[in-house]
């Protein structure tokens, strides 16, 4: 920690250009006047340097210091005087500040000798050299030396202050606590940085320097080797605490705690205020005075800008992690040599953001930027390379280029064989990829051969324990086996990648909503139609869940064997200014799609639309019907038009829509448009949702001003309903969270009531309720366990 005084001289008040001129008149006085070997002139040297180190200006310092120091020697032979042993430590401050380590090291050390030889028993001057000593040793890298000199320091303070109540004993455990962190004995390391916080609590002293402020980023860091996350944040904000006290404004140090504790929040997966705090600190930086933007600063700025766009990644922003990533590398390319890998790395990751954005194209660009600087960097086979093979086969792959994908990959794959004997995280990554590749040509042996490979290689790195890559290509297989109509073997890896998934996260979760979605295509597979369509209508549920509580979108229209996910992209945390209230008076027209149904819907919707009703149906011509539209239409909607006819009863798609309608609580209009009106497929469709034919309106047993006049007075009643069906769920959760009791803080954060977010919130168990509840807690006491259970009682009362 070093040792300083708490209150220190404001230099910055004291014009040290002026005093050098003056100090300087001063010099050629006594040097005219006085021996050139007299104390006073060693003196009036010494002043220059002050003067010239107090400028920054070391070079000049060093020079007048050391013909002070020249003087002095002759007046003290010996070398066993007070002065001297200043003027050594002045010049090894002066080597440390210029970079020459071993020259401020030598001079440190016959400081130490030289208060050792004045002093002769244990003094603070002696203790305080040992000390510098020691930090000297710490800037060259020699921490084990460091800690020998500091240990030194303990023990020579410890018999000078026997009581254990001095602050320089603080330091002395404080710079012991760093140095044993950094040699990796870590449990030590934080031994001693607490007990120089527990004298700093035993004086109350008002002690506050950026020394304490060290101690507790130093005292944080050595919790986060050790994996304690929420410690390491609880110590980074005392830090930020002592570093507000000393200074305000836009300065180096503040931004760089606020750098330190974005670093920190990145561990602990808290990614929205490692966002908040790396943009924060950035802004500092950039503010900072010109003359101050040094390479350091460049450096660190550059480092922010990779924090805040991978906070993006996680936050699912695509957009901001693109230009994040570009905004870092343009900072690091300032200072780096170009052939860097850290640029190299940095190319592969815009690669990735563009691909994620669509931009195939300039994906590959920066995709093959990499694979060139890395070629050039390693002359043989690397693992950096083998990853950048890969990386340019993906590109091609977003280019539908499956051949040149394939290519690439298998490079990639032939490379990392070479590197590795036996299992490899980055080899059964290579196969997946290979088996990706082998998907898009079609061939669909291959895709199951190499997927196969890939799953066995994850299972035995993870020792055959649940994780989320081994769920992903149990996922694959499912798929794969799909593809060769194997309906046994689809469903035996989807269930077991369900029951995987259901192991490691609570429903509702994006994994398990895949697994169901896997599952659903596999009982399509083997001919089972109900259990198809439930694990569809759970999967769409849970994806309707995610999306309007937690807003995490999936898309079930995209090719499941190509979806990716990393459970630090999603929390259980609520969507801000919910806004899942469905538009009013939204509605949805199901039909089944051929030429004569969709001129039947076009009517229907032109009597509502000039009635100024939202309409929504789908007129595409396209036989591909997307599950996402679908799924986004209804969950607006109000009300759900049916257009029933014997072909709308028999189609999957259109069975899965009225389905997913009517557990979603939609209001359900059926119109018959079937030529025979006693058709018994139609009524077993009404009865299996209980719905009577006297609520069906006959499309072609009316004129059409009859028709539309029915209609829409059937739609008024139906509107009218959901009116009235919302005031009182609205009213009666009122009512019920007062009787309960419930806290009007975990209320105030819920506000306005929402009737659909509610309605999704009583489809979470308590358990995970208490944990959504936990992401807005300002602190402990805000509300309680019990006020979370009260909630629920109320929920379940209303909607259960």
């Amino acid at each position: 920690m070093g040792d300083k005084n708490s209150k220190a001289v404001d230099t910055a008040a004291i014009n040290w250009s002026a005093r050098l001129d003056a100090d300087f008149l001063e010099l050629e006085k006594k040097k005219k006047k006085l021996k050139k070997d007299h104390p006073q002139v060693a003196s009036a040297l010494n002043k220059v340097a002050t003067d010239y180190k107090n400028l920054a200006d070391f070079s000049n310092a060093l020079k007048y210091e050391l013909e002070s120091q020249e003087i002095l020697k002759k007046i003290y032979p010996e070398q066993n005087h007070l002065i001297l042993a200043q003027s050594f430590n002045f010049v090894s401050g002066c080597y440390s500040m210029l970079d020459k380590a071993d020259q401020a090291l030598d001079y440190s050390i016959k400081s130490y000798d030289t208060y050792q030889r004045f002093h002769k028993k244990p003094h603070a001057n002696t203790a305080r050299q040992l000390a510098n000593v020691s930090t000297c040793c710490k800037n060259s890298n020699d921490f084990e030396k460091a800690l020998l000199y500091a240990s030194k320091c303990l023990k020579m303070r410890q018999d000078l202050y026997p009581n254990d109540n001095h602050i320089d004993l603080a330091y002395s455990y404080s710079d012991i606590g760093f140095l044993y962190g950094r040699i990796g004995y870590v449990d030590s390391g934080i031994k001693f940085s607490l007990k120089a916080l527990e004298i700093y609590n035993r004086l109350k002293t008002d002690y506050v320097h950026i020394d304490l402020a060290n101690l507790y980023n130093n005292i944080a860091m050595d919790f986060r080797t050790l994996g304690n996350h929420e410690k390491s944040i609880f110590y980074l904000k005392k830090s930020i605490e002592v570093v507000l006290c000393l200074y305000s404004g836009n300065c180096y140090q503040i931004a760089s705690s606020l750098h330190s504790y974005a670093i920190g929040l990145k561990y602990y997966d808290d990614y929205a205020n490692c966002l908040k705090y790396s943009l924060i600190s950035v802004k500092m930086f950039e503010k900072l005075d010109e003359k101050e933007m040094v390479k350091k600063y460049e450096s660190e700025i550059a480092e922010l800008c990779s924090l805040a766009a991978m906070s993006y990644f996680y936050l699912n922003d695509r957009q901001n992690c693109l230009i994040y990533s570009l905004e870092s590398l343009r900072h690091y390319e300032k200072f780096l040599d170009s052939k860097h890998p850290k640029l190299a790395r940095l190319k592969n990751n815009i690669s990735v953001a563009y691909g994620n954005l669509g931009d195939g194209q300039k994906a590959l660009d920066y995709a093959q930027q990499a694979l060139k600087s890395y070629t050039n960097l390693y002359f043989s086979n690397h693992v950096d390379v083998a990853r950048s093979l890969a990386n340019v086969g993906a590109a091609y792959g977003n280019l539908a280029d499956p051949f040149m994908a394939l290519k690439y990959c298998q490079k990639a794959l032939e490379m990392l064989k070479s590197l590795y004997e036996g299992n490899n995280n980055d080899l059964a990554c290579a196969l997946y990829n290979v088996a990706c590749c082998y998907d898009d040509l079609g061939d669909k042996q291959n895709f199951l051969k190499f997927t196969l490979d890939s799953l066995k290689m994850h299972k035995e790195l993870a020792d055959h324990k649940d994780n989320v890559d081994t769920i992903m290509l149990l996922k694959n297989a499912s798929i794969a086996y799909f593809k060769l109509n194997d309906a046994l073997n689809s469903l035996k890896y989807a269930k077991e990648a369900l029951k995987m998934a259901k192991n490691m996260f609570r429903e509702p979760h994006p994994m398990i909503a895949v697994c169901l979605f896997c599952i659903a295509k596999s009982y399509r597979v083997s001919g089972d139609l109900r259990l198809e369509h439930e694990n569809f209508i759970k999967a769409l549920e849970m994806k309707n869940i995610l999306k309007h509580l937690f807003d995490f979108d999936i898309s079930f229209d995209m090719s499941m064997e190509k979806f990716k996910f990393d459970p630090k992209q999603f929390r259980y945390k609520l969507k801000k200014n919910n806004e899942t209230k469905p538009i009013k008076n939204h509605i949805v027209i199901s039909y089944y799609g051929d030429i004569l149904t969709r001129h039947e819907c076009i009517e229907i919707k032109e009597i509502l639309e000039k009635k100024d009703y939202r309409v929504y149906v789908d007129l595409s011509e396209s036989n591909k019907k997307s599950l996402d539209k679908m799924t986004e239409a209804i969950d607006k909607s109000t009300i759900v038009i049916v257009c029933l006819n014997e072909k709308y009863v028999k189609d999957d798609f259109c069975k899965l829509e009225s389905a997913y309608a009517i557990k979603q609580n939609k209001k359900i209009i059926p119109i018959i448009i079937e030529p025979n009106t006693n058709s018994p497929l139609i009524t077993e469709w009404l009865d299996h949702y209980r719905l009577e034919e006297k609520h069906c309106i006959f499309f072609k047993r009316y004129s059409y001003d009859n028709f539309s006049k029915i209609f829409l007075n059937e739609v008024n009643i139906k509107l009218n309903i959901i009116s009235t069906d919302e005031s009182l769920v609205e009213s009666n959760l009122e009512d019920m969270f007062r009787k309960n009791q419930v806290n009007s803080n975990l209320l105030n954060k819920l506000r306005p009531i929402n009737i659909e977010v509610m309605r999704n919130l009583a489809k979470l168990d308590s358990s995970l309720l208490e944990h959504v509840f936990n992401y807005f807690k300002s602190d402990s006491a805000d509300f309680t366990s019990d006020d979370s259970r009260k909630f629920k009682l109320c929920l379940n009362q209303i909607f259960v």
